[in-house]
């Protein structure tokens, strides 16, 4: 859609329909609940009580109706899309188009870094579009030992792959913004070479046909800004990760087409598996460190929503591909991990409600603001909504009802509660939760790819054990994203480490520690709300039964061997398993050889390598360069000899991670400590060569 003003208008129209469709069937369930409660509504608590369900159901139905689009979308796709922009006959990349391809990591697995990168070279390369694209790989890593394993594996990448002068490697010396920074100065030194920048996480993956089709897009048309990809998970390996793929394979399509329905070009940037054009994202879209402090102010941390944001108040469009396959992501071991990376995104994601009053902005990105915020805040709904519910009942059973509220009269006002009611608008908001999990089934039926999800017998296995487990581990990650609500409002802050993507399990005794708060709080609710309203009980069953078995669900989910089970039975099977395309097998295969990335002329590792390995030590002074250092004072000089001193005489053990650092920082200083190394005595050898079999 090379016309603005054209998709605006359609997009005008379309989110008007959502409106009428969200708003009436809200309306009209409101009403409902109203009529369902003992006063009808007539009370502070009621009308409380009230006013939380119709948010919620109005939320959770602007799901559902995503969904249901996004199902139709798809199925007219297959036939003809008048919107799309994406399916347009080929455009032809111009021949000053430069693509940056950039992979900012922190203290990730050396060896996944390099086989990722190595696959996207290769599935370029072998579209003959090499020349086009430069690869760099951002470290903001602030271990030694990882610094050093990253600078030796990509420089043996480059030698595996002929990729020298073609992949490019940079550690930052002062992390400042994180993710966010670590771009940021890579645009500030490097970026006006490139036209476009493809921005990838360390676990991403994208295939070549995916990545020129973006180039394409860009090329084609001068207003768009950013065009995001829908990123499917892959390399799921514990039984929690498994599920998650499994429902990421079978409603991603489907959502994503839906969100584009309603977005259009005011789409969202999600921070990773997405091109950018340059020069208008180093326009407009620096962020600023917000006034006071947190949640609502300091550094933007979910900094991806704002920059989209940024570039729609710009004039440039934001797209969602979400037709182009072979993008792809991993996804978090365990529930911990999840909610780990929950907590970030919420704290993120706080600041937002600050941000959707900033001036110029577009309605529909105030609206995404809020989106995100709800994400997380619609737990503190829930949870409010469960506990005045409670009370109302327990308010039935222990105070007796006014019946005479206007005074006396012959007509007393008796206070019922229907029951049945009650059953049917339940039943009828577990349909609009479940319903997008049927289309999804329809969808992979329709589209003739129940081979790839191991046959109709195995999908609807796994689709009805996935939504038993959605429906255990919902209540829980909603008591969590409350948790991390109140605790951001109550200005705790909280790191943002390296994330943990694969092959990590956690023990009874972890679960234990972690999780034996919720099964108190599942004994507590259970026992009070069964004495003191047997009826509440029985309404409450799903969550509490979920808070007692937090501790099993949580061990059992993190099992590798349980997810190798569910796998070899057919179960929570997906097409990038069942027919993965060339990148992912060329990933596959990079894996398989990991050793070759962190190859090294002596068997030692990290910091000692750097010290002792003269092939690796040349690597370590070229990556920092050899240039004259600035001048030091005579107490930092005195205290670096003092390290090399020190660690000549105990070993680099008795060296902290900061003199580490400093160390490998120090061109002089590291070829000092180097040279006598190689020219001291046996023992002090030993003391460094200890890794060596």
């Amino acid at each position: 859609m090379s016309n603005q003003s054209s998709w605006q208008q359609v997009a005008l129209k379309r989110r008007l329909l959502l409106l009428i469709l969200v708003i009436f069937p809200t309306l009209i369930a409101t009403e409902f609940m109203a009529n369902i409660l003992p006063n009808k509504g007539s009370n502070p608590l009621e009308l409380i009580i009230v006013l939380l369900f119709g948010i919620l159901f109005g939320w959770i139905s602007v799901g559902l109706w995503t969904a249901v689009v996004g199902f139709f979308q798809l199925v007219k796709n297959k036939k003809k899309d008048k919107d799309s922009f994406l399916k347009r006959e080929k455009w032809d990349i111009q021949a000053d188009t430069r693509v940056a391809v950039l992979m900012p990591v922190y203290g990730e697995k050396v060896e996944r870094v390099c086989a990722g990168i190595e696959s996207i070279y290769k599935s370029i390369d072998e579209k003959g579009k090499l020349s086009i694209f430069d690869f760099f790989i951002l470290s903001d890593s602030d271990n030694p030992d990882s610094q050093v394993e990253e600078e030796i594996g990509w420089a043996n990448l480059c030698k595996k792959i002929n990729g020298l002068g073609k992949i490019f490697y940079r550690i930052r010396k002062v992390r400042l913004k994180k993710k966010s920074g670590n771009i940021a100065e890579f645009c500030r030194r490097w970026a006006a070479y490139y036209k476009y920048l493809i921005v990838l996480d360390a676990d991403s993956l994208m295939g070549a046909q995916t990545i020129l089709r973006l180039v394409e897009i860009m090329d084609s048309n001068p207003t768009i800004g950013l065009v995001q990809t829908v990123p499917k998970a892959m390399r799921a390996s514990s039984l929690f990760s498994r599920i998650e793929q499994f429902s990421s394979h079978l409603l991603g399509s489907l959502f994503a087409a839906g969100i584009h329905y309603w977005q259009l070009g005011d789409g969202q940037y999600w921070g990773h598996n997405a091109i950018i054009r340059t020069e208008p994202f180093m326009k407009y879209c620096g962020l600023p460190k917000l006034s006071d402090s947190l949640p609502f102010g300091g550094e933007i941390l979910s900094h991806d929503f704002v920059e989209s944001a940024l570039l729609r108040k710009s004039g440039y469009s934001v797209w969602l591909a979400y037709e182009l396959e072979d993008s792809y992501e991993e996804l978090p071991p365990t529930l911990l991990d999840e909610l780990k990376r929950d907590r970030r995104w919420c704290q993120g994601n706080l600041q937002h409600l600050r941000l959707i009053f900033s001036k110029g902005l577009f309605i529909f990105n105030r609206f995404l603001f809020l989106n995100g915020v709800m994400a997380y805040g619609s737990a503190i709904l829930w949870g409010g909504f469960l506990v005045l519910s409670t009370i109302e009942s327990l308010i039935q059973v222990l105070i007796v009802p006014n019946y005479f509220p206007q005074g006396m009269s012959l007509f007393p006002s008796w206070p019922v509660f229907h029951a049945d009611w009650a059953a049917l608008l339940f039943m009828f908001t577990l349909l609009v939760l479940f319903l997008p999990k049927l289309l999804g089934v329809l969808l992979v039926v329709w589209a003739k790819e129940l081979e790839k999800y191991g046959g109709m017998k195995n999908l609807l296995k796994s689709v009805l054990l996935e939504i038993l487990f959605s429906t255990m581990m919902a209540p829980l990650k909603a008591l969590f994203h409350g948790t991390f609500i109140l605790s951001a409002l109550l200005g705790k802050k909280i790191s943002w480490g390296k994330q943990i993507r694969e092959g990590t399990e956690f023990s009874w005794k972890d679960g234990l520690y972690h999780f034996y708060p919720v099964t108190l709080t599942g004994m507590t609710l259970g026992i009070g709300t069964y004495l003191l309203n047997p009826p509440s009980f029985w309404w409450l069953l799903p969550i509490i039964f979920s808070f007692l078995l937090s501790i099993p669900l949580a061990v059992l989910s993190s099992r590798i061997s349980l997810g190798s089970i569910a796998k070899e039975k057919g179960l929570f099977r997906v097409p990038v398993e069942s027919a993965p395309s060339p990148v992912v097998e060329t990933l596959e295969k990079a894996l398989d050889q990991k050793a070759i990335y962190l190859e090294r002329r002596l068997s030692l590792s990290g910091f000692r390598s750097a010290v002792v390995d003269p092939l690796v030590h040349a690597l370590h002074l070229a990556s920092i360069g050899l240039s004259k250092c600035k001048k030091e004072s005579m107490e930092i000089t005195s205290w670096k000899k003092q390290l090399i001193d020190r660690s000549l005489r105990h070993g680099p053990d008795s060296l902290s991670t900061f003199e580490k650092k400093a160390l490998l920082r120090d061109p002089y200083s590291l070829s000092l400590l180097h040279k006598k190394i190689w020219t001291t005595d046996p023992p002090i050898w030993a003391l460094w060569t200890k890794d060596i079999e």
